[in-house]
Order: C-alpha cells, then sequence, then structure tokens
C-alpha cells in the first residue's frame, strides 16, 4: 500500500470482486475465497457447483447432480472438470494429512 493512505487498483479488485461473489449475510465477515486451507476451498467449490446443478433435487442423493435440462452441454463439462478438480485436490489434501500424522 502506498504512504499516502490510497488504496492500490489490485487491492479494491480483489476486495471488490470477494464482495460480489459472497452471499448478503457473509459480507461483513472476511471473504469465504480467501478461506485458509486449500481443502476448505476445494469443499466450497464443490459445493458452490452443486448448488448451480441441484434444481429441485434432494442434494442428499447426489454427490454431482445430473445436468439441467436448460445447460448447455458445453457448460456442464466445464462445471465436471472443476468438481473432478476439486475432487482431486480434496483427495491430495487428505493423503498428505495422513502422511503428515503417520510421520
Amino acid at each position: 500500500m502506498p504512504s499516502d493512505g490510497w488504496v492500490s487498483n489490485r487491492e479494491v479488485e480483489a476486495a471488490w470482486s470477494c464482495t460480489l461473489l459472497q452471499p448478503a449475510s457473509l459480507r461483513a465477515t472476511s471473504c469465504v475465497s480467501f478461506a485458509k486451507f486449500a481443502s476448505d476451498r476445494a469443499y466450497l467449490g464443490k459445493e458452490r457447483i452443486k448448488s448451480r446443478l441441484i434444481g429441485d433435487l434432494d442434494p442428499a442423493e447426489w454427490d454431482l447432480p445430473p445436468k439441467p435440462k436448460w445447460m448447455r452441454w458445453e457448460t456442464y463439462n466445464r462445471y465436471v472438470e472443476r468438481f473432478d478438480d476439486y475432487e482431486r485436490r480434496l483427495d491430495e489434501a487428505c493423503i498428505s494429512s495422513v502422511v503428515k500424522r503417520l510421520g
């Protein structure tokens, strides 16, 4: 941050994008996307994708919901790729945690 008290464009952009992505109930607290652990971000990403796809289906029945009728296949496939990437990150974090605990 400059010494004259002005905020850089990058700081403003980060704070603004963080605010836009959050539900109103979370804006008063810290930004969810800046979660402390990568596994937390991966879990939140999976949940965000699931909430966009779930529609009126039961969330407990689906790990990754089927494609909604209104969604294009290209968009759905992008969500599937991102969901799989988040799964991979969570698996890596789990294995890393176990390895650390075992020595």
